[in-house]
């Protein structure tokens, strides 16, 4: 059978489309997990990483996680609450003025400028070094 180069660039184009799709990132959500009826340790044993995150002891534990990583632990039973539906788009929005998730406040003090530490406003103090040092 001979595979002409029509043929063989429709067949490469066919494994691009599908490489592309295969390693498309995943849509990342803050989420807390309702723990009242489950343990931490459950979530930990489902390969769900419990080091990082805001913990409450026997109410819920809040984290980034992967749409994945949601849909697992809801065929699991676990009970879920989106917080940030998505993380990437929330932190690269943050600082444009106008946007829900923008605040001044925090642009203001971020831009400050140095502290006015007592010394002419340099934002340098001269500390004492301590001795034997």
């Amino acid at each position: 059978m001979i595979i002409t180069e029509f043929m063989k660039n429709i067949l490469l184009a066919f494994f691009c489309v599908i490489s592309f799709s295969l390693f498309a990132q995943s849509q990342y959500s803050r989420v807390k997990v309702d723990l009242t009826e489950r343990s931490i340790k459950e979530l930990a044993e489902l390969g769900i990483e419990t080091d990082h995150g805001s913990y409450a002891k026997n109410r819920h534990f809040i984290t980034d996680m992967s749409d994945k990583q949601i849909s697992f632990l809801q065929s699991e039973g676990f009970v879920i609450e989106f917080l940030i539906d998505d993380v990437k788009a929330f932190y690269k929005n943050q600082n444009i003025a106008g946007h829900e998730h923008y605040h001044e406040h925090e642009v203001e003090v971020r831009n400050a400028g140095p502290c006015d530490t007592g010394n002419g406003g340099s934002g340098i103090y001269d500390y004492a070094t301590p001795t034997n040092y």
